[in-house]
């Protein structure tokens, strides 16, 4: 969830819930446990005053980029091991059993339901 948010910038938690595809009731008790932690914001949206926004704390972009940066250690790991044609072979094959499933990056879903604040 913070990679989603963190490539979306702001989102809704309600928008968070379709993206990931789980009930809203579960994403408000995962955004509370990241609130209490310290690693996202919520705050009201200036668009509509009935509505809050979450977005990533400086923890939360600190710990994101911690994140980020385990992944390229992993894929260097990957590649270092099954050479550069079978880490892209490997990374074009997840992708379409991901597709096959049914599934998508919940940031591309952010993008397509946000009101335009989300990835460019």
């Amino acid at each position: 969830m913070l990679d989603a948010l963190g490539r979306a910038g702001t989102a809704s938690q309600a928008d968070l819930a379709r993206a990931f595809n789980i009930k809203p009731a579960s994403m408000s008790t995962m955004t509370t446990r990241l609130i209490d932690a310290g690693l996202i914001s919520r705050e009201v949206d200036p668009n509509e005053v009935r509505s809050n926004i979450l977005r990533l704390s400086a923890r939360g972009q600190g710990l994101l980029s911690d994140i980020h940066t385990a992944w390229r250690d992993i894929d260097c790991l990957i590649e270092d091991t099954l050479g550069a044609e079978n880490a892209a072979l490997l990374t074009d094959l997840t992708q379409q059993l991901r597709d096959g499933l049914g599934g998508e990056p919940p940031a591309k879903t952010l993008d397509q339901s946000s009101d335009g604040a989300g990835i460019t």
